[in-house]
């Protein structure tokens, strides 16, 4: 068993129904080490973020050899950046990298209860995984790019097959760590005064939002703003006690300024306002997300989690810190491997699913269908496993947009344009069993920059019918 597939085992089995306990009162040193597993997180948010413009310049770069226009967004290259961004033994970025925290987190072991301790390092571990994968991810692609020839469209994919690695990376490093939160944060026996909670509710409703902008754009967003709205409507913050005051005013300040910037960044989105020119090929969504509203969050911008915990240090508030949110990844792809793309517009008037098509019954085998967010889709088709002579047509909303079609390793290309007031499906038609029967293809597509796969099986005497939903 990999090393990965041991840190899942030990982070993911075991029932939090009933959330983990220390007692009746965590120690000092124990909400000490709870700390140290948050700020571990949120440095090594900072290094992923480094990356993460490293990438998007690499995306800008190769897209020159193609046909897409390229806005640069920023201005350095891996030779500007320490060879291991999350270690910077130079200190570039960080008071303490997270490569030191993790390190702090290997000295702590046995302070905490030994089943949360387990939990909470498998996690980190998990991280530290997939962050020193994504550090090498600048280098391997950086190497092809400066050791191949980028007009040879082959060559040219396979950038773009690692930058859609570096997609699947971010994600599961957000996955891991909402995994490791959902142990930090169900513990009991924490303090939290009433200076804390509305910090804490301040927190909520702004990472409420962009959660909402990363995963259900536009769904509850509108609820959310008002929401956070009344919050600040609500409580006033002052600062508690008499130490340092006037600090204490100055962070107060800031978090209050950073909300309501984040607020009406939240309603520009919402509202599609025009987004700057270098982000229009990443979309609205992309920009609000990794640049408008995620800098009043973060700490680089200025953001309220950096000053919340902050806050919470001086005025000496025993509590569990607050956790930033990282960025997502999403891959630019020029028209020039987009050449052989058929483009297909949904018929119109078709409210259901037929029975059946050309004689075949057809077989609904996810209920659930495709979930896509846009009216415009690209998407791949291929043989996903054995290549075994596979020939199929395809009928989508009850036109044959496909025919006769030898499925290969080497995806066919279609942009699908649904009709939003139509049901839109897509019938996988048999022409033949191949070697191999059933007939089997995997349909590849993007949602939100994450790629997903379907694979769907039909044989000469039913179709399999795949339901496509605009969410």
């Amino acid at each position: 068993m990999s090393r990965v597939l041991i840190l899942l085992f030990i982070f993911f089995t075991g029932s939090l129904s009933n959330p983990p306990q220390l007692g009746a009162q965590m120690s000092e040193k124990q909400i000490e080490v709870l700390n140290t597993y948050v700020s571990y997180n949120n440095e090594a948010i900072h290094g992923l973020l480094i990356v993460h413009r490293l990438l998007e310049n690499f995306n800008l770069e190769i897209n020159k050899y193609a046909d897409l226009d390229s806005y640069q967004i920023n201005f350095y290259s891996n030779n500007d950046l320490p060879k291991n961004i999350f270690l910077d033994e130079e200190n570039w970025f960080y008071d303490i990298s997270p490569e030191e925290w993790f390190q702090k987190i290997q000295d702590s072991r046995g302070v905490l209860d030994a089943r949360i301790d387990e939990k909470l390092y498998a996690g980190a571990s998990l991280m530290r995984d997939v962050y020193t994968s994504i550090n090498q991810k600048r280098f391997d692609i950086e190497n092809i790019i400066n050791s191949l020839d980028l007009s040879n469209k082959d060559n040219l994919k396979k950038v773009y097959d690692e930058l859609e690695a570096c997609v699947t990376l971010y994600n599961n490093f957000y996955n891991a760590q909402r995994r490791m939160e959902s142990v930090l944060y169900t513990l009991e026996g924490l303090p939290e005064p009433i200076y804390y909670l509305l910090l804490k509710r301040m927190y909520g409703d702004m990472r409420s939002i962009l959660s909402a902008v990363r995963h259900t754009p536009d769904k509850n967003l509108g609820s959310l703003i008002a929401r956070s709205k009344k919050t600040l409507e609500e409580g006033t913050l002052k600062p508690s006690g008499n130490s340092k005051k006037r600090t204490q005013e100055f962070h107060i300040s800031n978090i209050v300024s950073q909300v309501n910037k984040g607020i009406a960044a939240a309603e520009d989105y919402r509202s599609k306002k025009t987004i700057p020119e270098e982000y229009l090929m990443y979309g609205a969504q992309y920009y609000a997300y990794n640049a408008d509203i995620i800098n009043k969050f973060n700490r680089y911008g200025s953001g309220i989690v950096s000053e919340i915990n902050t806050l919470l240090d001086i005025t000496e508030t025993q509590g569990l810190k607050f956790t930033e949110l990282p960025h997502y990844y999403k891959v630019i792809y020029p028209r020039v491997l987009e050449a052989e793309t058929v483009e297909t517009i949904a018929p119109a008037g078709l409210s259901a699913i037929p029975a059946d098509i050309e004689g075949r019954k057809l077989i609904k085998k996810n209920e659930s269908g495709i979930v896509v967010t846009e009216l415009e889709i690209n998407v791949e088709i291929y043989d996903h496993k054995i290549q075994d002579g596979d020939v199929v047509s395809l009928n989508f909303n009850g036109a044959w947009i496909v025919e006769n079609h030898k499925l290969t390793k080497e995806p066919h290309r279609l942009k699908l344009k649904l009709d939003p007031s139509a049901t839109n499906f897509l019938v996988l038609h048999a022409i033949n069993l191949g070697q191999r029967p059933p007939n089997t293809m995997a349909i590849r597509y993007y949602v939100n920059g994450k790629r997903k796969q379907y694979v769907m099986n039909s044989d000469l005497n039913a179709s399999e019918v795949i339901e496509i939903k605009v969410q």
